[in-house]
């Protein structure tokens, strides 16, 4: 049955479309505010720096919501337990990509859509699953929640009844795998269900929409709810421009002179930014963050904070897709989406960027921006160890060095002000990574200051 999966979890050996997520209200509930939809989330990043085999998870956790954040945690769980079963270690280098993003969110109602995107042997494998919370009670839905069971089969064939043209195109060989978990309803009640083909298919992104008269017999009580609060779409947040709010740190550096390096942070925001910031404020240096877009979206006032007290904020991609893997366009897409989010939350339209893993290719080297890896890392996602990852900032710098570490893992913030110490006791000055390099040209690669 074609669309026994259009709620639950849609599959679909391609990468999905980027969509704009908007704030949402409706009749029964005011539109929450601020940049990350929902006020009082924090996300969960779990990253594996290894190239041969590239893990990365992100998925939010909302205050007062504790049945969703465990659904949330319990999916992710399990897709990487999946991922671990089908790819063992040594079978090839297989990518898990896990993503979020919040498509609905009101005083009523909060809807999470993940994403899990698999890459192995060249082929992609994307599924999504829908979580939707009733916030007044502690009620959790799953897509086929919003159908009712004795109607599934209409619903079936009205929209496989809009099909006929792609199924000539795909040979008759239409299967679930093509139906993303991507319900939409729209404002005049309308649903959208977006399909999706292989890459190579002129058949991909078909979009179904059911109309209004259509689909309202057949939603259940929760149907009917996600689209009642899906009718009135609030006001566009506040993107804003780039401000320029940096703090003077006094006279620039003349690297040429001094032993500078720049200490740099990767996949944040997350929850212990804000204490990494609190440390670097008290030692008075700046360091530059590579941020991902995704987690920008639930931390927007701590970019601010950033670009406030006079740190480097540049992309780091929306969510940490590793680029050799991907198309053109998706390469340009997943870089136009962070630095968007970016701009959004009150910072600066960087141009500078580093590539998930430190992977790159000539699309990557073709997309307008610098390409800033590292010559010291800490491995911190690895050792996870105040000692360790201190240890080996302070035995491979240099001058001119550009230091990795991580502000997701709590091991790595507590880490900082001893590296910052030790650095400036041997003499070295912390820079950003602009001021270190100066000029940079786009496409080119740069690990540490060129002599």
């Amino acid at each position: 049955m074609l669309l026994a999966c259009v709620f639950a979890a849609g599959c679909a050996p391609s990468s999905p479309p980027p969509t704009e997520t908007a704030d949402a209200a409706s009749s029964t509930g005011q539109a929450l505010p601020g940049p990350s939809l929902v006020e009082g989330i924090t996300t969960e990043t779990r990253i594996d720096n290894n190239i041969l085999r590239p893990v990365a998870a992100s998925w939010p956790q909302l205050e007062g919501e504790p049945e969703l954040n465990s659904a949330l945690t319990d999916w992710v769980e399990r897709q990487r337990s999946a991922f671990d079963a089908a790819h063992p270690v040594g079978a090839g280098t297989p990518e898990l990509n896990l993503s979020w993003e919040i498509p609905l969110a009101t005083t009523k109602l909060v809807a999470v859509r993940m994403t899990s995107r698999v890459v192995s042997g060249g082929v992609v494998d994307t599924s999504h699953r829908m979580f939707y919370a009733d916030r007044s009670t502690p009620a959790l839905w799953s897509g086929t929640d919003l159908v009712r069971a004795d109607r599934l089969d209409r619903f079936t064939e009205l929209a496989n009844d809009q099909l006929t043209v792609a199924n000539a195109l795909a040979d008759g060989d239409a299967t679930e795998n093509w139906l993303l978990g991507n319900p939409r309803f729209e404002r005049d009640g309308s649903l959208t269900l977006q399909l999706s083909w292989p890459q190579d298919s002129v058949a991909q992104g078909v979009e179904v929409r059911l109309t209004a008269a259509q689909i309202k017999p057949l939603l259940s009580g929760e149907g009917r709810t996600v689209a009642k609060e899906s009718r009135v779409l609030a006001p566009k947040r506040d993107g804003g421009k780039a401000r320029s709010t940096s703090k003077a740190r006094g006279q620039s550096v003349d690297c040429q002179v001094k032993k500078c390096v720049a200490l740099t942070f990767d996949d944040g925001p997350g929850e212990h930014t804000e204490k990494l910031l609190d440390e670097l404020k008290d030692a008075d240096v700046p360091v530059t963050f590579f941020v991902l877009g995704q987690n920008v979206r639930a931390y927007p006032k701590l970019i601010k904070r950033m670009v406030a007290d006079g740190h480097q904020v540049a992309n780091h991609t929306y969510d940490h897709q590793e680029m050799t893997r991907l198309s053109p366009d998706a390469q340009r897409r997943e870089v136009a989406r962070g630095r968007a989010e970016i701009v959004k939350a009150g910072g600066p339209k960087t141009q500078v960027l580093r590539p998930p893993y430190g992977a790159y290719n000539k699309t990557t080297q073709k997309l307008g921006a610098p390409l800033i890896l590292w010559d010291v890392d800490t491995l911190d996602w690895q050792n996870r160890s105040k000692k360790i990852t201190t240890n080996r900032a302070l035995g491979l710098v240099r001058p001119g060095s550009i230091i990795l570490a991580h502000d997701i893992h709590y091991s790595s913030v507590r880490a900082a002000p001893g590296i910052v110490k030790k650095l400036k006791a041997k003499g070295y000055t912390l820079v950003t990574v602009n001021d270190l390099l100066g000029k940079t040209k786009p496409g080119k690669v740069y690990k540490r200051k060129p002599k």
